[in-house]
């Protein structure tokens, strides 16, 4: 697989450097649009990149901070969740 940059000039597609493919062959292309870097900005105008899921949670919680709660949440996820009742509440 062949890559490289290009830009559309109305009828033509263009790529942005030399570019070395075989002639009189047929290509299958595929465009996707490369995120200008205004498009990298958040809505504080701050400068993203991709991020892993790790640094992306510090980044949320630089933004909104750590929210508190309750001590058994992974365990009782579903009656937070969904308001099922609780595992060691007693059945009526």
């Amino acid at each position: 697989m062949i890559r490289f940059n290009a830009h559309f000039d109305g009828k033509n597609i263009c790529p942005d450097e030399p570019v070395s493919l075989p002639e009189g062959v047929t290509l299958q292309v595929t465009v996707d649009e490369v995120p200008s870097a205004d498009q990298n900005r958040d809505t504080d105008g701050e400068q993203h990149k991709a991020l892993s899921p790790a640094e992306l949670i510090a980044h949320i919680e630089s933004k909104v901070g750590l929210h508190e709660h309750p001590a058994d949440w992974s365990s009782e996820h579903d009656h937070y969740l969904y308001g099922a009742r609780k595992r060691n509440e007693p059945t009526e």
